[in-house]
């Protein structure tokens, strides 16, 4: 998918859910209103400095935990990502749905690496709302046109072999009335594995981003994905142009990026 959006780079509409671990939380959810889609950011085990309030609890299936005073985010508390893998399952069930949930917090073993817990008591997931009339699938002969850039169908065509990929294309330019504009590509959600599983890459599952002097390909990697938001392409020129190389039903699980009309400082999403 190809995504714009209508808002300035810093007026992100940016939710967090926290739950704590134990039986006595229902877990948490990740929600976006009608008409949006969540675009998962961070997913991350915290781990809570211990008081009065927040004793160690050593079998949270048993005893309760506050979760406004021990399982709400403090920048201060130790934490530790989710492992890759277990990434994988949130956004295989939550990115690019209005809604997901609910899921159990689990805890992960700290070792001597925080001073507040050997283990962590609570988990936070920090997603975004995105605009689902701003969401281009760019093998579905669709076109989106914005202020600053328009998304156009480019083609979609099959192999020679039954093996062969099926090829879409999708042209990206900067507004006709700014030469000076050049465009940004960011990762929302790069899984290019085969049958929604990580282990699992086939050596044709890529995208390719290329300008008129530039080109990149991002392929599949087996145990890993690009989770969050990470730019990955810049243009050299206001005309880009993305394919993904893809086997319906196969392989990519999902691909999701956004791009930017930039011009000096300045940027707004499209």
């Amino acid at each position: 998918m190809c995504a714009k959006r209508e808002f300035y780079q810093n007026g992100e509409d940016e939710h967090m859910a926290t739950a704590c671990v134990g039986r006595c939380d229902f877990g948490f959810r990740m929600d976006c209103p009608r008409g949006k889609r969540v675009a998962l950011q961070d997913l991350t085990y915290h781990a809570r400095e211990t008081s009065a309030m927040c004793p160690a609890i050593k079998n949270p299936e048993v005893m309760c935990q506050s979760g406004e005073e021990c399982c709400r985010y403090n920048g201060g508390d130790c934490h530790q990502p989710f492992s890759y893998n277990k990434a994988f399952e949130l956004f295989s069930n939550c990115s690019g749905y209005q809604n997901c949930g609910w899921f159990r917090a689990e805890s992960v073993d700290l070792g001597n690496r925080c001073s507040h817990q050997d283990k962590t008591n609570y988990v936070s997931a920090t997603y975004i709302c995105i605009q689902e009339e701003t969401i281009l699938d760019i093998c579905s002969e669709a076109s989106r046109h914005g202020k600053s850039v328009s998304l156009s169908y480019n083609g979609s065509r099959y192999g020679g072999t039954i093996d062969d990929p099926r090829v879409c294309s999708c042209a990206i330019s900067a507004s006709d009335c700014d030469t000076r504009a050049r465009l940004k590509f960011r990762d929302v959600d790069r899984r290019l594995h085969s049958y929604n599983d990580i282990t699992s890459c086939n050596p044709h599952s890529r995208i390719s981003l290329q300008d008129k002097s530039t080109f990149q390909s991002l392929r599949c990697q087996s145990n890993y994905f690009q989770k969050g938001f990470r730019d990955v392409f810049y243009s050299s020129s206001p005309y880009a142009r993305m394919s993904s190389y893809n086997q319906p039903g196969v392989y990519p699980t999902q691909v999701w990026l956004e791009v930017t009309g930039e011009k000096g400082n300045h940027s707004m999403w499209k």
